[in-house]
């Protein structure tokens, strides 16, 4: 397992972020860049995530979020980001 906790079915996998104030139609886009562990479990759990959105990159709980099934070919990314990706996966 990397040091970051990271799963690597879960990195980069993507998702749609719900938001209380906005009909589900609304709801953004986005892809997991980081997963962070709950520092006082030593289950390592995941409790939040780091996600890039078109509006930038924010850390939101798992409880927000909605994981997309994925397909075999998106499974591993070809190669990892770079500090300049944009976030265009397609």
């Amino acid at each position: 397992m990397p040091d970051d906790g990271c799963d690597k079915t879960r990195h980069h996998s993507s998702l749609v972020v719900k938001e209380e104030n906005l009909p589900p139609q609304r709801w953004n886009m986005a892809r997991v860049l980081k997963v962070h562990l709950n520092p006082n479990d030593n289950k390592e759990l995941v409790t939040t995530v780091s996600i890039k959105t078109s509006d930038g990159v924010y850390r939101r709980p798992i409880a927000k979020l909605i994981l997309l099934p994925m397909g075999e070919d998106e499974a591993k990314p070809e190669h990892p980001p770079s500090p300049t990706d944009t976030g265009n996966y397609s």
